[in-house]
Parts: structure tokens; sequence; C-alpha cells
């Protein structure tokens, strides 16, 4: 005995199923050895029942049965224990075999002597034995070999594995069955493929009905058990029952419902919705058992004048009827599963967001804080370096005061360009902290007249326009854009200021507007002024750069276009340049597209 124990506990393929399964039935175990016997009587008394029912489906006067449950028990409990169901399936099968010779024979001699007078017979049964068990086992190997563990009748995926493999292991079966009954002499040479056929059709039909009940339910946890076990699952079987012994029974006479039997399929169908698989597998039971009984009592739509007939259709219909409702349950399944995924996901992503929105709130108040010390400090510090630069300038007038009808007139020129210089300095200093604000202030997005923005610039220009002659010229009216109105003006202003200074020409002019290609806008102003060379356009962009001297073309900090460009950049758009040297230059700009407002 310890020889086969080893033998049965050996696990080619572990499953955490199994593993749970056996674990706790050894926890209330003594010895593996007892629990092996437990094992082997335990599924050869289940196996043996139930081909003793399966023999009992038969036609009257022939071999074939409808549907055989044993091979539907034996798939499913391997399923669930793995290879220590082997053994018990071959007894299980041997004896029932054994017990079919005997009954048929209809002897009136003892079981053990009708044995020993037919050795033939015996031999014939350890071969369909085998072939039972052998159908199990290949169904263990390939399952474990195809389907994820767990997954079993989840997934349409696992669902088609599962029939695929179904229909190939029963040949394992009815070739060693029906060879072996050849090579004895049983089974007549013209039968052979008749009851191949029969016997494949039985045991699909078998596994198809009866593995995944007994895999299904045996295999749910408690938690699902419960749910399964609800008022809604018995009214609905019950339901079920009632309609199907109307259809396959003839209750009631209602010959129209017993000739229809199609129309069960919205009734399963429902079922299938409003519960669970559990309970969509013990519908297929119901209606399987109800369908088998009518048609053996001639009962029923798939009566037909010749049994086979009759049989090839029942054991269509049985089969069918598991397919598809294992198909709708595990697409079903994946549907709630993917719902369930796409909601956890939204409710992580939604966690995510209000913890990144707090992550930036929380940013967002350590940088206005950190902007406000900082304009705090640019202030002070301003004005700490503005307070000596004009105690300096102080001094110098007091100087020039004072002693200026002393000093040699050199010197006088000399501390005059001290005063340029302070006063230069004090521009530069306005200047930077100017330019550092622009990219630290909030945008005051709102709709805005750009012609009126630039009316109001070439209003506070009005005079100098008119000192150096220079004619403007606005060929459309601008459009309206969301944007900061003061800072767009601040660019219009900086850029007509720039077009006006930097001009040599007799007949000046200055012409702004914008161009419209799709829905992109770009705004500009052009001037006829002295123009820019090819490799000095991109540095005129840089803060204190100038191209000319200090005193050319008006003077200036060189911060004009930094700034230009700056504001443009927070608008999301950007600034350049087309020029020809002594022809004049176009500056363009653009803002954020789809903050364009269309009058």
């Amino acid at each position: 005995m310890q020889s086969v124990d080893k033998i049965v506990s050996s696990r080619l393929f572990k499953d955490p199923l199994q593993e749970s399964i056996i674990s706790k039935i050894e926890m209330r175990s003594g010895s593996s050895w007892l629990i092996t016997l437990g094992y082997v009587f335990i599924i050869s008394l289940i196996y043996y029942s139930l081909a003793r029912l399966g023999l009992s489906l038969q036609f009257e006067q022939s071999q074939a049965t409808p549907i055989w449950p044993p091979s539907g028990f034996a798939f499913a409990i391997c399923l669930l224990l793995g290879q220590r169901a082997l053994p018990g399936i071959a007894f299980g099968a041997i004896a029932a075999n054994l017990a079919d010779f005997y009954f048929k024979s209809e002897a009136d001699i003892e079981f053990s002597e009708y044995l020993s007078r037919h050795p033939a017979e015996i031999i014939v049964c350890i071969s369909i034995g085998i072939g039972n068990t052998l159908e199990a086992f290949a169904g263990l190997y390939l399952v474990n070999r195809f389907v994820p563990k767990n997954t079993l009748f989840k997934s349409i995926k696992s669902v088609v594995v599962f029939v695929c493999i179904s229909l190939a292991i029963c040949t394992i079966s009815a070739c060693i069955g029906v060879l072996s009954l050849a090579i004895s002499g049983i089974l007549p040479d013209f039968l052979w493929s008749s009851v191949w056929f029969t016997w494949w059709l039985g045991d699909t039909a078998g596994i198809l009905i009866f593995t995944p009940a007994i895999y299904v339910w045996l295999a749910m946890p408690v938690r699902e058990l419960r749910k399964e076990l609800s008022p809604t699952m018995v009214l609905g079987l019950i339901g079920l029952s009632l309609f199907g012994a109307i259809t396959f029974l003839e209750l009631g006479n209602l010959s129209y419902l017993s000739a229809q039997a199609y129309l069960l399929i919205p009734v399963l169908f429902a079922i299938v919705f409003v519960t669970g698989v559990g309970t969509a597998t013990l519908a297929i039971l119901i209606i399987s058992a109800l369908s088998i009984l009518g048609t053996i009592n001639e009962l029923g739509p798939f009566v037909r004048g010749n049994q086979n007939t009759s049989l090839s259709l029942l054991q269509g219909f049985v089969s069918v009827i598991s397919i598809t409702l294992l198909l709708l349950d595990s697409a079903l399944r994946e549907r709630r599963d993917a719902l369930e995924n796409l909601k956890r996901t939204h409710d992580e992503l939604e966690d995510r967001v209000k913890d990144r929105t707090h992550q930036l709130e929380t940013a967002n108040r350590y940088l206005a804080q950190s902007n406000k010390e900082l304009d705090d400090f640019a202030d002070i510090a301003t004005n700490d370096l503005k307070k000596p630069i004009r105690e300096i300038d102080n001094q110098i007038a007091n100087i020039l005061e004072d002693y200026g009808g002393k000093l040699d007139r050199t010197v006088v020129n000399r501390i005059e360009k001290l005063t340029e210089i302070l006063r230069r300095l004090e521009t530069l200093i306005s200047t930077l902290l100017h330019f550092s604000r622009v990219g630290r202030r909030d945008l005051l997005i709102e709709e805005a007249d750009l012609q009126s923005s630039v009316q109001m610039v070439l209003t506070s220009l009005k005079t100098r326009l008119d000192e150096l002659d220079i004619v403007v010229r606005i060929p459309a009216t601008l459009p309206r854009f969301k944007c900061d109105n003061a800072r767009v003006g601040e660019v219009f202003r900086n850029l007509i200021t720039n077009a006006m200074k930097y001009n040599d020409k007799a007949e000046k002019w200055v012409e702004i507007g914008y161009e419209q290609n799709g829905p992109n806008t770009k705004f500009y102003v052009k001037d006829n002024g002295i123009g820019i060379e090819d490799d000095n356009k991109g540095k005129i962009f840089t803060i204190f750069k100038r191209l000319h001297g200090e005193n050319q073309y008006g003077g200036g900090t060189g911060a004009g276009m930094t700034i230009v460009k700056k504001i443009v950049e927070l608008h999301g758009g950007r600034v350049w340049v087309e020029s020809k040297v002594g022809v004049g230059s176009t500056f363009y700009f653009t803002l954020k597209k789809d903050e364009r407002l269309i009058r």
C-alpha cells in the first residue's frame, strides 16, 4: 500500500486549488495511506453509482446511452484533487463495467463464479477502465497546460479551451473501449463506427454537463457560495424546471410548448444574467435531465422514428445548451471584471489626481509665498541699491554747486559723466526688477480689445511720433483675444518704440497688423528702419544686449525685446523677426491659438 500511496501522492501538475482541497482533508485525517484509501473508495463508489445511472438511461433494445455522467465526474474530480483521484476512477470504471456485463448476462450464478467463467470480459473491463482513467488524466494535463490557474470557466478563452479539450480527450476512452470490445469479439464489425460515435458523444455530453457543475460548486469559496444560494436562484430554477417539464415531459398537454425547445433559451439566458455560474451549471443539469427523461420515454421535441436520430438530436441539444450557457456566463463575468477593473482604475486615478492636486495646491501656496518674499526682497534690494545711488548723485550735485567754479572744466565734465552713469545704473536696476516680476506674476486673462489697446499706446507716444514725423498704419482692425491686456499692450509698446528709435529714413513709417492663416493668427509690427543683420537676430532677445552704442538711436537698456519675448512665451506663443539691412524689420508674435475669440 505504501508504494501505491507514493504513486498517487506524486504531483506532476500542482495547482493551488488542488493543494488547498487536499491540505484541508489531510488536516482532518490521521495518516496519508488512510487518506488514499478514502479517496479510492469514495471516488470508486460515486463513479460506480453514476455509471449505473448512465446505463439506466439506455434506449430499449440498444446499447446506446444519451449521456455518460461518470466521464464528467472523473474529469471534475481530477481537476479538484489532481492525480490522487486516478486510482478511484480506475477501480470505479472497472467495477461498473464488470457489473454491467454480469447484469446483462442474466446468469443465475454468483458474481465471483461469473468472473471465473469469463476471464476475457475481465480483460475488456480493465481495458475500458484504463481508457476512462486516461481520459480524465489527459484532461487534467491539458487543462493545467493550457488554462491559467484558477481561471477555468471564468473567461471565454478558458471555456473554449475546456470544450476543445473535452472533445479531444473523449476520443481516448471511445477508441480504447471500442477496440477492446472489437478484439474480444463482443462488438460486431458493422457496429464499430456507430458505437464509437455514440461512445464519444455520450462521454462528451457527460463532461460538458457534469464537469462544470461539480467543479464550480466544490471549488466555490464560502463567501461566493452564500451569495449564490439566494431566493432568486431557487425561484429561477423552479421556474426553469416547470418550463422544462412542460417542454420535455409534455406536462399539462401544452403541445405547442412541448414542440418548441428553443423557447427555453430566453429563460436560461435570464437565469444566467441574474445569477452566477453556479446557478448556470445547475440549470444545465436540470434541462439535461428533463430532456433525457422525456426523450427515453418518447416525449418532447427530440423524439423521432429512429432511436439513433433521437439520441443524436438530444446529445446535440444538451451539448449546445451547456456550451452556450458557459460562454455566456464567462462573457458576463469578463464584462463584470472589466467594469470592476475600470472602476478601480478610475478610483485610483481620482485618488492620484486628488493627491496630485493637493501637492500642486501646496506647491502653489509655497510658490506664491516665495514670489511674495522675492518681490519684497526685490523692492527692498532696489530701494537699498537706489538709495546710495541717489546719495552719490546728491553729493555730486553739491560738489558742482559749491566748487564748480573753482574746478577745471575737464574735471566738471567728468563729474557730470558720473551723474549720467548713476542715472543709467538706476534705470538698469528698475528694468531688472520689472523683468523679474514679468515672469513671476500670474497673467490676468480676459477678453481684450487689441485695437483699443494699440490706440492707447499710440496716444501715449503721440508727442514723440509727431517729433520724429512717423506715419503709423493699421491696415485692418485688430481682432479680440483672451489675454493679459496690459502685458500685451506692453508688447506692442516695446515693439512700436523699437521701430521708432531704429529708423534713419527721411520718411519714416510703422505698420501694425495681423495675418490670418486658417485658425492661426500672428501679429506684427513692421518698419522701414535700419534693419538687422542675420547674425544679430537672435542676440536682440538677450537681456541688456545692445547692437549699438549706448547713446546711439536714443539709447536704452537693451531689455525691451527680452521683456517682449517673456510676455509672449507666458501666453504660449513665440516671437521672431524678419529683417533686411537698410530696408526695415518686421517683428511677428503669436498668442496661444485656442485663446482667440473670433468677433
